[in-house]
C-alpha cells in the first residue's frame, strides 16, 4: 500500500504516529552521542518525535470520528 493511500485512512495514520512513539522511547537506547551539543540535538529530535505523535494520533482520532459521524448510518 503506499504511503499516500495510508495518510487518507484513520487507521494508517495511527500506525504513522505509533511508529514515532516507538523511536522517540527506543532512540536513547540506541545512540549515545559524545558531546552535550550531540545530546542536546538528540534530545530535540526526540521532542519533535514525540510531538509528531501525538499530533497524528490525535489528527487520526479526529479524522475517524468525522467519518463515523457524517458516514449516514
Amino acid at each position: 500500500m503506499e504511503i499516500r493511500n495510508r495518510l487518507k485512512t484513520p487507521k494508517g495514520l495511527m500506525s504513522l504516529g505509533t511508529m514515532c512513539l516507538v523511536t522517540a522511547i527506543v532512540w536513547p537506547n540506541i545512540i549515545h552521542p559524545a558531546t552535550q551539543f550531540g545530546m542536546n540535538l538528540m534530545e530535540g529530535a526526540r521532542g519533535l518525535l514525540f510531538g509528531l505523535s501525538i499530533s497524528i494520533n490525535l489528527g487520526s482520532v479526529w479524522m475517524g470520528s468525522r467519518q463515523r459521524r457524517c458516514s449516514g448510518n
